[in-house]
């Protein structure tokens, strides 16, 4: 079996080359062509689906020489934000942000045990979009422990409004400096 790869974005010769655009990106895909001359390069991809998880080839020519960079784009419906702790009325306290946009944010708190903590949890919008959906704050009253590891799940518990989507780039070890800035 071969594999073919898309074109989704092409600019050359100081413009965007749409005739050469996959049309399942139409729309969706553009670059800050600001930051071109400077050596930069950084693709932006709106309303991501979950058909765009695939492994991403950016190929750049120019007179100074050519570059290759590989970037795997994994597509979830859900997220884990990191767990912070903090101080409330003089009691430990877990917190967790959410980075996604919900509708109606199902979190689920579990300590190392996999025990499901999220009875004592709060959670609270932090923003609101104009469609309804928000950014939540979730704070675990539980008796919050130092060396306790929890971890905050994060779900769209609308099915009508799923997914609301995280991206993580997964990059080869060896590149692993190079993409700090997508």
């Amino acid at each position: 079996m071969q594999f073919y790869p898309k074109v989704i974005y092409s600019f050359s010769d100081n413009m965007e080359q749409v005739e050469e655009r996959n049309s399942l990106y139409e729309g969706r895909v553009w670059v800050d062509e600001e930051e071109i001359p400077e050596g930069s390069l950084t693709l932006m991809l709106d309303q991501v689906q979950f058909s765009d998880e695939a492994m991403y080839i950016c190929k750049a020519v120019n007179s100074h020489g050519r570059g290759t960079r590989k970037m795997k784009l994994v597509v979830e419906d859900a997220e884990e934000p990191q767990v912070q702790f903090s101080t409330v009325e003089d009691t430990l306290v877990a917190k967790c942000i959410s980075a996604g946009w919900y509708h109606m944010p199902k979190v689920t708190w579990r300590n190392r045990k996999e025990e499901d903590l999220s009875g004592y949890s709060k959670t609270e919008i932090l923003e609101e979009k104009q469609d309804g959906s928000h950014r939540v704050v979730s704070t675990l009253h539980y008796p919050v422990l130092l060396h306790e590891i929890y971890t905050c799940h994060i779900e769209e518990s609308d099915v009508l409004n799923r997914p609301v989507r995280s991206i993580h780039k997964v990059p080869k070890r060896k590149y692993h400096n190079m993409y700090n800035h997508y």
